[in-house]
């Protein structure tokens, strides 16, 4: 068919994306023709040979068969001009038999509207790519910057992330009076209250140093409307656009991926032509608390001190007034110049000078808080439209929140939208920081209180994934962004661009369970789901794909009883993989950052590990656990995998899969 509205670039794309699956279609409604046809006949035979419905059951009940097999040759000829892209296909129904009749040439040209239909749509039915990745790590214990060039083959050799932390944060924890909830063998509620600090959490990775006005020449005025959140996440898509070859920093940034020699700079903004077809996407577990809480506590600190400085003032009124007394009575003993006088003397003195800063102290204090204008930037003006504003981002704007699968959702979100039409190109950025100053005394005394938390000092015996002596998770910290793209999108940037991997397949849905466990019957069924879409949509099984597997746990190192974590997602491999779970290669990456919440390192480090054919080792490990079986765990080094399969999880019933191939 030649259609003047296909220009002849779009022609082999149109017949390669619509019109082969519509023709396939065609082919299977011939054979639901066929079929129908065949009970018509049986039915107008049955009146006059009734002897006949009985040999059409075979002996052992089962139904008939009926020749399935296709046409030798569909004739195709050219679609009516007239024909309506919108109506639905010609159909000719017979009040008898209820069987669909319609030319070839009808058939065909429903099909061809079908297919126009379907491009009008803006549907998506070729591939979704990856071309753009970057993750910033903790970096208060190595003292790197956040985006440091070199953070993939840190965590490919394993580098250790996490440290101790402060005093500080130590006493912080303490002073909130944690009570844990346990049951003893009985199954009575047994309160324990926190009364020790070796009894918090010793451990976490940690933010150190960053500043996204000077590392990436952003206006200082926009820097301070942001959350820590969002800076860190700002720069993650920065760093992932720059990756994909989209935007180049302005002359004077030395970023992680710098611009290559020659490259012309236009300062973070994208091309015109790809500003109304980028979307972006922002996942976060905790937006916008680390300002909250700097700013409450800034003014109830405030508050707290001018209240004691007026009680400190009218106490030192109240001692001046029996200073004044005494003072009249020891004038009226005949040695007006005994040692009591002279003692009075000294306190008098000694209250003049402490009413003095006291009264000053307690100016300041009133006047020491006001209220920062710009804090409800800090709440709402989230990373996803700061992102886009200094990129020129024009496409769908979203911030979603699914606890500790929020990259990985995300991502699922991006996926439906490429799907969809709704853009060509998605920057998925997430970004979280619950071990900082403001938020672990709040954040990580939650999972202390219900017990997830582990309190060991030593990193090698808290950061155990897969380990027998898993005692508890470790908070961590960081951002990830990655670009997503249709495979349209990826190609017109030309063969120096190729894409990093491509997403075959990712589900997402809520277990409807409980809101900090993992319904293992429901995430296995979802594991099993995407595995069949796969083998549908992309014809791969299993076998084929358990053979060449790399997959990058959720694992959390949770205590090891019931198996935890871990024992959760064994349990879904091994009942959609079979005896296949052995050929699995399986790692992990909160052994050497922690869990850093909503920011799945596993995602970037997925797409990374294909690419670069390396995988991070498991951390710490010593001792297998029975519980799990026999598991092939990574030690790091290189691989031949193809495929790379991540598991996510969140509180609130949150599961998420995705499928990666090389």
């Amino acid at each position: 068919m030649e259609d003047a509205s296909f220009s002849l670039g779009e022609k082999g794309l149109f017949l390669l994306q619509v019109l082969v699956p519509s023709l396939l279609l065609l082919v299977a409604l011939n054979l639901v023709r066929q079929r129908r046809r065949a009970k018509a006949a049986m039915r107008d035979n049955s009146s006059v040979q009734a002897s006949q419905v009985t040999e059409c059951r075979s002996t052992n009940g089962t139904a008939p068969s009926i020749d399935q097999t296709a046409p030798s040759r569909v004739s195709i000829p050219r679609a009516p001009a007239s024909a309506d892209a919108t109506a639905p296909p010609p159909v000719s129904k017979s009040e008898e038999t209820g069987s669909v009749e319609a030319t070839n040439s009808e058939a065909v040209a429903s099909a061809l509207a079908l297919a126009q239909r379907v491009r009008d749509l803006g549907l998506h039915l070729g591939e979704v790519v990856v071309t753009g990745i970057s993750f910033g790590l903790p970096n208060a214990e190595t003292g790197r910057a956040v985006f440091d060039r070199n953070n993939l083959l840190a965590l490919m050799r394993g580098d250790n992330f996490i440290g101790p932390l402060p005093a500080s944060l130590l006493q912080a924890q303490l002073d909130r009076n944690v009570v844990q909830v346990s049951k003893d063998a009985n199954g009575a509620r047994v309160r324990k209250p926190i009364s020790a600090l070796e009894e918090v959490i010793q451990l976490a990775s940690r933010i150190g140093e960053f500043d996204l006005a000077a590392e990436y020449s952003i206006s200082p005025a926009v820097v301070e409307t942001l959350d820590t959140t969002y800076a860190l996440a700002v720069a993650a898509g920065l760093e992932a656009l720059r990756n994909a070859k989209l935007i180049e920093p302005p002359p004077r940034v030395n970023t992680s991926l710098a611009a290559d020699a020659g490259a012309k700079p236009v300062g973070w903004k994208l091309d015109r032509a790809h500003r109304d077809e980028t979307g972006v996407i922002f996942a976060a577990s905790f937006p916008a608390l680390d300002s909250l809480i700097e700013e409450l506590a800034r003014a109830m600190t405030l508050r707290l001190q001018a209240v004691q400085a007026n009680e400190r003032s009218r106490w030192m009124s109240e001692l001046r007034e029996v200073l004044s007394r005494r003072r009249e009575a020891v004038s009226s003993e005949e040695d007006a110049s005994s040692a009591a006088a002279t003692s009075l003397d000294a306190v008098s003195e000694w209250l003049e000078q402490q009413a003095g800063e006291g009264d000053a102290a307690a100016c300041s204090s009133a006047r020491g808080y006001e209220f920062n204008r710009k804090l409800l930037f800090k709440l709402l003006v989230m990373a996803n439209t700061q992102l886009a504003e200094i990129v020129q981002a024009k496409g769908p704007n979203l911030h979603i929140n699914a606890a500790c699968a929020g990259t990985t959702a995300a991502i699922a979100l991006g996926f439906d939208w490429l799907r969809t039409g709704r853009c060509r190109r998605v920057v998925v950025i997430s970004a979280d920081n619950p071990s900082s100053e403001h938020l672990l005394p709040w954040v990580g005394i939650g999972f202390l209180a219900l017990g997830a938390a582990s309190t060991k000092p030593c990193v090698e015996e808290a950061a155990l994934p897969f380990d027998k002596r898993r005692n508890g998770m470790l908070l961590g910290a960081g951002a990830v962004g990655l670009v997503l793209e249709t495979d349209i999108a990826a190609a017109a940037m030309g063969p120096e661009r190729p894409p990093l991997s491509k997403v075959l397949a990712v589900r997402h849905a809520n277990s409807a369970f409980h809101a900090s466990a993992i319904c293992v019957k429901h995430a296995t069924e979802q594991l099993e789901r995407l595995l069949r879409e796969v083998e549908t949509v992309h014809g791969l099984s299993k076998s084929q794909i358990a053979s060449s597997l790399l997959y990058f746990s959720h694992e959390t190192f949770t205590y090891a009883r019931n198996g935890g974590c871990a024992g959760a997602e064994v349990t879904a491999l091994r009942s959609a993989f079979g005896d296949d779970i052995r050929k699995i290669l399986i790692t992990n990456s909160k052994g050497l950052t922690g869990h850093a919440m909503g920011v799945c390192f596993e995602d970037v480090l997925s797409v990374a590990a294909l690419s670069t054919g390396l995988a991070p080792p498991i951390a710490n490990h010593r001792e297998n656990d029975p519980v799990l079986g026999p598991l092939r765990l990574s030690e790091g080094g290189s691989h031949t995998c193809r495929f790379a399969l991540h598991f996510a999880a969140g509180f609130g019933s949150q599961v998420t899969y995705i499928l990666y191939e090389k």
